[in-house]
């Protein structure tokens, strides 16, 4: 007989921040995730868990670069490399035998999709603390007083990276990358 799993399971991103609940922007009309190929090198795109773009090269045992990006290569954490952010992420995938270098667009000065999603839920939670605690409230104020507040300070009202800038930025890594060897 299997063992039940009994392990609390928390909602999926996109369950909790539906793109529906974004608000309008670009990101609507753009999938969430991409695939291409420049100069005979893999790319991938996909959304991270705020609706930002993360853009990634994909380098297979194939790939004769593979050898100097891969993991088992001392200088694999010093990859230089210029693109957004930096490089953010470099690690092997055992289901697909690939590597992956890639960077995000969640740095300060970016805008998240998910933003007016999480206006709405923290907003939500707010409501539902204070009237649980009506004696002692988390905010005494008018939410969008608060909603104000936090906008003045919020790193991420900036500027959206939508899908061309991811793909414009993979190109350049790679052009970086192929004038190096």
């Amino acid at each position: 007989m299997a063992k039940k799993d009994n392990t609390a399971k928390l909602p999926l991103f996109d369950e909790m921040f539906p793109k529906d609940q974004w608000g309008n922007g670009e990101w609507q009309n753009e999938p969430d995730t991409f695939e291409f190929e420049y100069r005979g090198i893999k790319c991938e795109g996909l959304r991270n868990m705020l609706g930002a773009w993360c853009g990634y090269l994909i380098l297979d045992r194939n790939n004769p670069l593979h050898k100097t990006y891969a993991p088992e290569n001392e200088e694999f954490m010093n990859i230089d490399l210029e693109c957004h952010g930096g490089v953010t992420y470099a690690g092997y995938d055992k289901t697909k035998d690939i590597y992956r270098i890639g960077f995000d667009c969640s740095h300060y000065g970016d805008y998240l999709p998910t933003t007016a999603a999480q206006k709405g839920f923290m907003t939500d939670m707010i409501k539902m603390y204070n009237k649980r605690h009506e004696t002692m409230p988390i905010i005494d104020k008018p939410i969008d007083e608060v909603w104000k507040d936090i906008q003045d300070k919020w790193p991420y009202i900036g500027t959206y990276r939508n899908l061309e800038f991811v793909k414009e930025q993979l190109r350049g890594m790679i052009d970086q990358i192929l004038g190096k060897e």
